[in-house]
């Protein structure tokens, strides 16, 4: 299985991929830093099977990420997971709406982490 994060804090992604090797080892995993070459590495790379996503990054929003997937027939039947540290119900909402297939709000700690991914996975 191949998963891809797009996420723009350098620590959250370290700590995804480390939780990602403890639930299963085997899963290939690659992020990116924004919307920009995330839509790069997805349109040009080896389709992932899961896209989890943060919906606060600076220049292009994941709300604008997720728009672009769903609009785009090569990743639009990929799930897209929004994984964002905020709880607000529009934002909830909205991604629903714009065919998310989970909302995840990041815990505070690892072992949480690896529950909810063993959980999806």
């Amino acid at each position: 299985m191949r998963v891809f994060y797009i996420e723009d804090d350098q620590e959250d992604r370290y700590l995804f991929e480390d939780a990602l090797k403890l639930v299963n080892y085997k899963i290939e995993f690659e992020a990116a830093a924004g919307y920009e070459e995330a839509l790069f590495k997805l349109k040009t790379g080896k389709p992932p099977a899961l896209i989890f996503l943060d919906i606060t990054m600076p220049i292009r929003s994941g709300i604008d990420c997720l728009k672009t997937i769903k609009a785009n027939p090569l990743l639009s039947g990929i799930p897209v997971i929004i994984y964002s540290a905020s709880n607000d119900l529009k934002d909830v909402t909205e991604c629903m709406r714009l065919g998310a297939a989970k909302y995840l709000v990041k815990p505070n700690d690892l072992e949480t982490l690896c529950a909810e991914l063993r959980a999806l996975l």
